[in-house]
């Protein structure tokens, strides 16, 4: 993968990355925030993910709802979303409407301007948005139940949406001191990709966020120090979920970590697709799932490799879920895997990153965060060769040693005996990631422009 790019710094300390792209008339302006849910507190926990959506709810030179409305009226889409460790704000517009969008995305950073109706508005439709994604959910709240299982403390402990009881406690006051803390120029990067030259895109960003003070307050960087796992953990939770299912988490290292990389390739191995070990053994052979796989939630200081398997049906047995799931672990840390396995994970991820590359959305995308987490824009240049160059004899070693007994934490799910009705959950891939909120939905009421 080969994405060409130039990057500067303004004065202020916004850091500027330029895609060039004249197949097509359009830019993405995405502007990302080093902040997440890792950078909240056990008290005020939500803080980031509710800031996406307050985002949207006006800013000091636009007003309630009048955001989305100026971009859709100039043909032109956006959204955002909330990791743990990062807020990222995108848009596609035409080429002709970038100072358009440059002008609204430096109105957000210029200067507080949440007003009280727009937080009480906001609390609801978070609290909403878990009604729908976790309480109402088959197996919905697995991300919460498993990191207060596996995380003693430290900063991933808490889900990305938070908890309800801090985002009704949250004042107008806490909401404007995370503002004036983490959504300032210095701990953001901006990238504008597509039909633009170069020059024109230094002169825009200059003059839309040149101005914009250097925020003031010392930005707090936490550090991940969990101290290793020393025994399995256990939890059972009986519930309204239509089947029994078993979740395997094992602990597992940050995305700086090379080790990253042989993990999530044995991810793929065991349970991405229907040739998958895990998949093709329990749903397709032994037909005891209905729905099982692999995944990596890897984030900046600290991931969690899962293995699950839903039953097939109501009343299948948990315990030959589980010793499904483990028995083709075990074989891989045992014998290791083929190469002819390796090299479909390998391709796997090497269309998924090329698939990402194909627009300017996503290359945007990828450079911002490419950036934000160690200044190594050009890394994302290389992101497919640390897959690429990845051994059998790292998998197998990743696998002994991130998926010990001791580093494992199961959750089983029992149905309630009046459940068994309830529909299959989506797919539980990247489900922590609080993504794309539905500006149709966020309950603004619209204001013509003044």
């Amino acid at each position: 993968m080969n994405i060409d790019f130039k990057e500067f710094d303004c004065p202020n300390g916004l850091h500027v990355i330029v895609h060039e792209d004249h197949t097509v008339p359009l830019a993405a302006i995405d502007v990302r925030y080093h902040t997440g849910s890792k950078n909240e507190q056990p008290g005020k926990t939500g803080f980031a993910h509710l800031f996406e959506h307050l985002m949207f709810d006006g800013s000091k030179n636009v007003g309630r709802g009048m955001f989305d409305r100026y971009l859709t009226s100039a043909g032109a889409s956006n959204n955002a979303y909330t990791t743990h460790d990062e807020t990222n704000y995108h848009m596609v517009v035409p080429a002709n409407q970038i100072e358009l969008a440059l002008w609204l995305e430096s109105d957000r950073m210029l200067q507080f301007a949440i007003q009280d109706i727009s937080l009480r508005t906001q609390k609801d439709v978070v609290k909403e948005e878990k009604r729908q994604t976790e309480d109402n959910r088959p197996y919905g709240n697995l991300d919460t139940q498993m990191r207060a299982l596996a995380l003693d403390g430290g900063c991933y402990r808490w889900p990305i949406i938070g908890s309800m009881d801090d985002i009704e406690a949250a004042s107008l006051q806490d909401v404007k001191e995370f503002y004036e803390t983490y959504y300032v120029p210095n701990n953001a990067s901006l990238c504008i990709a597509g039909d633009i030259e170069y020059a024109e895109a230094v002169r825009l960003a200059n003059k839309y966020f040149g101005d914009i003070p250097r925020g003031t307050k010392n930005i707090p960087r936490p550090e991940y120090a969990h101290p290793p796992q020393t025994g399995e953990r256990r939890r059972t939770l009986q519930e309204d979920v239509p089947a029994p299912a078993v979740f395997i988490a094992f602990h597992a290292p940050g995305e700086e970590n090379p080790d990253i990389y042989a993990l999530e390739l044995l991810c793929a191995i065991l349970g991405a697709g229907e040739s998958s070990r895990i998949q093709h053994s329990l749903i397709y052979e032994r037909q005891i799932a209905s729905e099982a796989g692999s995944y990596a939630d890897v984030n900046e200081l600290h991931s969690l490799m899962y293995l699950y398997a839903i039953g097939a049906r109501a009343d299948e047995d948990n315990d030959t879920l589980e010793q499904g799931i483990l028995a083709h672990l075990s074989e891989v840390q045992s014998n290791g895997v083929t190469e002819r396995e390796l090299r479909k994970a390998k391709n796997q991820k090497e269309v998924q990153l090329v698939h990402e590359a194909a627009t300017v959305q996503g290359i945007a995308d990828l450079v911002t965060h490419a950036y934000i987490l160690n200044h190594r824009t050009n890394d994302v240049n290389d992101e497919i060769g640390r897959y690429l160059r990845v051994s059998a004899e790292d998998v197998k070693a990743a696998a002994l040693h991130y998926c010990s007994a001791e580093n494992r934490n199961i959750i089983r799910y029992i149905p309630r005996t009046d459940s068994a009705s309830l529909s299959s959950p989506e797919s539980l891939e990247n489900k922590e990631d609080y993504d794309d909120v539905d500006i149709d939905d966020m309950g603004i009421p619209m204001e013509e422009p003044a």
